[in-house]
């Protein structure tokens, strides 16, 4: 499994568990490995925080639902 695909299912994962307030708790996490300067795991939480928008539909243009 790639590491795109993972996590897509991560951002899945946090759809189901916390619904609208997934965005929120993947963005804590990409701000917890940025501050502990793990730049490589906030890259990856900066996707999955992509993803969960993207799930969600609050991409840049659609209103939030």
């Amino acid at each position: 499994m790639k590491q795109d695909d993972n996590g897509l299912q991560i951002a899945r994962l946090l759809v189901q568990k916390h619904g609208e307030d997934a965005p929120i708790r993947a963005s804590v996490q990409a701000q917890r490995r940025l501050a502990a300067e793990d730049f490589k795991g906030g890259a990856t939480w900066i996707g999955i925080v992509r993803a969960v928008d993207e799930i969600l539909g609050n991409i840049e243009g659609d209103p939030v639902r």
